[in-house]
Formats: C-alpha cells, sequence, structure tokens
C-alpha cells in the first residue's frame, strides 16, 4: 500500500474517533482512508486516488486531512460548549411561553 499512500500517527488524548471518520468521509473523493489503531494513537493511512499522485501531492492530502480533523474536533468541543447554553436559553424560552414562574391555570 506504500504506492501512492502517506501515514501517521494522530494521539487519542486529543482527537476523537467521531472527528476522523467525518474528516475521512470529507476527504472520500480525494483518498481512501485506511484507519488501525494502538492503546495511544489511531494509525491513519491516505491512498490518494489519482495514479499520478506524488510525494508533495501526498504531503498535501495529509494537510487537508490534519486541517480537516481539527476543525472537526473543534466544532465537538465548541458544540458541548454550547449545549449548555443553549438549553439554558431554550429553558428560559419555555418558561417565558407559559407564564414564567408560576404554573399556568387549568
Amino acid at each position: 500500500m506504500k504506492e501512492r499512500s502517506v501515514s501517521f500517527d494522530i494521539p487519542k488524548k486529543i482527537y476523537s474517533m467521531d472527528a476522523l471518520r467525518i474528516a475521512a468521509q470529507i476527504l472520500a473523493p480525494k483518498v481512501d482512508v485506511y484507519l488501525d489503531e494502538t492503546k495511544a494513537a489511531y494509525e491513519v493511512t491516505l491512498k490518494a486516488k489519482r495514479r499520478e499522485a506524488g510525494e508533495p501531492q501526498l504531503r498535501s492530502l495529509a494537510g487537508e486531512f490534519g486541517n480537516e480533523l481539527l476543525n472537526q474536533e473543534y466544532r465537538f468541543i465548541v458544540g458541548r460548549f454550547n449545549a449548555k447554553i443553549s438549553s439554558l436559553i431554550v429553558t428560559q424560552a419555555l418558561m417565558a411561553a407559559r407564564g414564567g414562574e408560576a404554573p399556568a391555570a387549568a
């Protein structure tokens, strides 16, 4: 698999499997992504779909994968952070819609 491919490790402490899978799906038109894992890291191998891909293109694809992986992991972090705020806003809106703290009259 070395031809038209590049391999690297991604630390598990920093990136989630969900972020890896989404990044792989986004780059699916350009590369085949193979994932394996050890105790501390995910082993990622990207195989270019274009036959004429050389070392510069492989490095570029690896960088693009890294950027997309970072974007997805950051999206998860922001989503977890905003979940608490969103829940509070929805709760306040529902309380206001029913008339505040007092229960609705039957």
